[in-house]
């Protein structure tokens, strides 16, 4: 008898840290300083993810030396004043390539090749954000049963913003700096970015 295939379930971040449609672009940068993360789920009103901003959406390649910017965002490469003044929603590239809990990590790491991304947002069955997979997650299938632990969660909830529904109780967002350590992870959020914890969740890019 064979093992059952390891799943995203097995090894994903519970939370996550995103933005809102209509967040601006100081917004969007000051949350990926702040969280120390390379690209932010957006999210509906109610916790959806509609597409992903990354870096390299929001840079040219002159600004990264020459290099080619692995983003798909509509305004890639545009000049700076339109990159500016826009939003995340006009940022992002959509739709976002998400996985569920259940996805295979055979098939979320052949997912993160093949679009050259290193993190891939996890969502439920209704497209509600509930954490992430990085390939750094992918790591820890390497680790003994009885080796070192290994953060269950990501960065914590702020304590000072409006109560979300999530699973069925309440959750938390709002404005807030990181923990004393940053995050890897990604509506309207408030300045500062959402902070989600998610469940398990049956469902890109830092």
């Amino acid at each position: 008898m064979t093992d059952s295939p390891r799943t995203v379930g097995d090894v994903m971040t519970h939370g996550a840290v995103a933005v809102g449609r209509d967040a601006g672009f100081e917004e969007i940068v000051g949350t990926m300083l702040r969280w120390r993360v390379g690209s932010l789920p957006v999210l509906t009103g109610d916790g959806r993810v509609v597409g992903v901003v990354a870096e390299d959406d929001l840079l040219t390649e002159e600004e990264l030396g020459g290099g080619d910017p692995g983003g798909n965002g509509p305004l890639r490469g545009a000049p700076a004043p339109a990159r500016t003044a826009a939003t995340a929603e006009q940022l992002m590239t959509a739709p976002a390539v998400c996985v569920h809990a259940g996805t295979t990590l055979a098939e979320a790491a052949r997912a993160m090749a093949r679009r050259r991304i290193r993190r891939l947002p996890v969502t439920d069955a209704e497209g509600i954000l509930r954490g992430s997979v990085s390939r750094r997650d992918l790591l820890k299938v390497f680790l003994p049963a009885d080796g070192p632990p290994v953060p269950e969660n990501g960065p914590p909830v702020p304590e000072n913003g409006p109560p979300v529904p999530e699973n069925g109780q309440p959750g938390v967002t709002g404005r807030g700096g990181p923990p004393g350590g940053g995050a890897d992870a990604g509506g309207s959020a408030g300045r500062g970015g959402r902070s989600t914890r998610g469940g398990g969740g049956g469902g890109g890019r830092p």
